[in-house]
């Protein structure tokens, strides 16, 4: 059985449960934006969501905020570049 932690989002401050391909979408789209294959792309994006669930593991409430850092640290070990891309999504659009 999956855990479920509750995620409040920053802008907003409503709660909702983490949904881990939703955080793998957000993945694939900044390794996608760097022109990485797509099977590389889902490769890294499973690493990080696998990481972040490791992390999530001892937590109930987290914010929006907490899983991006998260996500950013876990991506930058295995793809820099779209590590930054991830970072500095709502900054580039």
């Amino acid at each position: 059985m999956n855990k479920i932690v509750r995620v409040i989002k920053i802008s907003n401050r409503d709660q909702e449960d983490f949904d881990s391909k939703k955080l793998q979408k957000s993945i694939d789209s900044a390794c996608l934006s760097i022109n990485l294959p797509k099977g590389e792309s889902r490769q890294i994006s499973n690493l990080v969501v696998h990481d972040v669930n490791k992390w999530l593991n001892n937590k109930e409430v987290i914010t929006s905020r907490d899983i991006r850092q998260a996500a950013y640290e876990k991506l930058l070990i295995y793809q820099p570049d779209a590590a930054y891309i991830y970072k500095q999504y709502k900054n580039i659009i």
